[in-house]
């Protein structure tokens, strides 16, 4: 005979409502004024009895809590951690469109755009069609904008751009208009494109900062030349502007070819002397000196890059250019692995790391390693042929969905003890709320979801005190009640 559910409670909980207070000061309430309210008013309530109310509150702090989780794991790269964070706060907070858009720009930076769809599609339905308030119409056209990508991504170029459009009628940013004409440009319809950026510069003023985005724009539609000309007319608007000088240099080295590197190096120098940390810079000064056979002051551009930017692929390859070139082969291996091991996404820069896997492939050979040398030679041909079925799909307007990326970026060690340090302070409230939901669902009979309250509850703390036996307590009750409704 099970016991009485309100006696059943209490064993679980292994608190009385008149301990809720002293219980919830120790679980150290999260700092962020909207999660507190939330978290207070569930201890508040379920103090006075009423626990439906209280049930709502913890919800709500829960699905606020994961929200910011996935968020701090996402922003140090860790997609593949983050999404079951977002996943379990969505189930919490069903309705919520800026989770659903947050989880879709995740998705998006980890190229899985199919989930990044699903979601912004998902936001949409949420929004009322009727947008009657500009709230309305910034939430709407930022769901469109989201679901643009990810079209853009899956290959559907053509609602892309209408959803880019409707983003941009909907609220007019500059981002959302930029969308427009940068969309057009990758289309390769220029004219458009040109209409599109005039309406931007007669909208938000003829400036070095909107020419310099509109630079950027030419420049990743590969069309160096119109991209150097946008970029020269903001450096005489504004010289000192942030990443001008770099994106001159840069695409004046794509147009030109070593023929311009004089001057892109010029460039790059008078951004090193308005932004003497800029991490973009020191790779390509890097490449022009190794183009001079300039070993002595490649390395030491090497090195500032490394400091600046410890885990970018391109600066371990620049490495193995300067080793290969000045004979040190056990250190080109070496550049060569790091390479292969920081390069989370093998289609960056259309797979610009099969190279590095052949070159590998070759030396390992050479010195005798033939399983291994074989093995990287032949993931180098692999990634040629991903690459030249990547080009065949661009050609025919197509798109290749890879597997999503489960990290995104190798974050820097301050940046992952600080992620750490707010998961642990947010853990023991997030297991606080998971185990009186618990408790909460063990009174009302529902011993499957108590059981996986508390399973939720010791996964964020399993120091919490009793949380083993609530746990074994309402598994075994939860088995009982299948069983029994099992024989009926």
């Amino acid at each position: 005979m099970k016991p009485p559910p309100k006696r059943l409670a209490l064993l679980l909980a292994g608190i009385s409502a008149s301990s809720i207070a002293a219980f919830a000061a120790q679980s150290n309430p999260p700092s962020n004024e909207a999660m507190r309210r939330h978290y207070d008013a569930a201890f508040r309530l379920q103090s006075q009895g009423r626990t439906a109310e209280a049930d709502a509150e913890h919800k709500l702090f829960l699905a606020a809590a994961l929200e910011r989780v996935a968020d701090a794991r996402a922003n140090i790269g860790e997609y593949g951690q983050a999404a079951p964070a977002y996943e379990e706060a969505i189930q919490l907070s069903p309705r919520d469109v800026a989770l659903h858009i947050e989880y879709a720009d995740a998705a998006l930076d980890a190229e899985d755009p199919v989930k990044a769809k699903l979601l912004a599609e998902e936001a949409l339905a949420l929004l009322p069609l009727a947008v009657g308030t500009r709230s309305d119409a910034e939430r709407r056209a930022q769901a469109e904008y989201v679901l643009a990508g990810a079209l853009w991504n899956t290959g559907d170029h053509k609602r892309a751009l209408e959803q880019y459009q409707a983003a941009a009628a909907l609220d007019p940013t500059f981002d959302h208009i930029y969308a427009v004409g940068s969309t057009y440009l990758t289309l390769a319809d220029k004219p458009a494109a040109a209409k599109i950026f005039a309406r931007l510069v007669a909208k938000f003023g003829d400036t070095a900062s909107v020419r310099m985005r509109l630079g950027r724009a030419y420049a990743l539609a590969a069309d160096y030349p119109e991209a150097v000309r946008e970029f020269k007319t903001a450096v005489a608007k504004d010289d000192r502007l942030p990443g001008l000088h770099y994106s001159l240099g840069a695409a004046t080295m794509q147009e030109e070819g070593e023929k311009g590197y004089a001057e892109a190096e010029a460039e790059f120098r008078k951004e090193l002397a308005l932004q003497p940390a800029d991490t973009f810079s020191y790779p390509q000064l890097a490449l022009i000196a190794l183009s001079r056979h300039d070993y002595k002051q490649a390395e030491i551009d090497l090195l500032r890059a490394d400091e600046l930017e410890p885990g970018n692929p391109e600066t371990a390859l620049k490495w193995a250019q300067l080793y290969t070139e000045t004979g040190k082969i056990p250190d080109t291996e070496a550049a060569l692995r790091r390479a292969i091991a920081e390069t989370l996404n093998p289609a960056r820069n259309h797979y610009e790391i099969q190279k590095a896997h052949y070159q590998l492939g070759r030396l390992l050979i050479q010195d005798g390693n033939l399983d291994e040398g074989k093995q990287e030679v032949a993931i180098s041909e692999r990634l040629l042929a991903l690459n030249r079925l990547q080009d065949e799909a661009s050609l025919s307007g197509k798109s290749i969905v890879q597997a999503p990326l489960h990290r995104t970026r190798l974050a820097r060690s301050t940046e992952v003890e600080e992620e750490k340090r707010f998961e642990a302070q947010i853990a023991p409230a997030i297991a606080s709320s998971y185990d009186n939901l618990g408790v909460h669902a063990a009174v009302r009979d529902d011993y499957a979801s108590a059981a996986a309250c508390f399973a939720s509850a010791e996964q964020w703390n399993p120091a919490l005190p009793g949380i083993e036996d609530k746990l074994a307590r309402a598994a075994s009750m939860a088995s009982t009640a299948w069983n029994s409704s099992s024989r009926e």
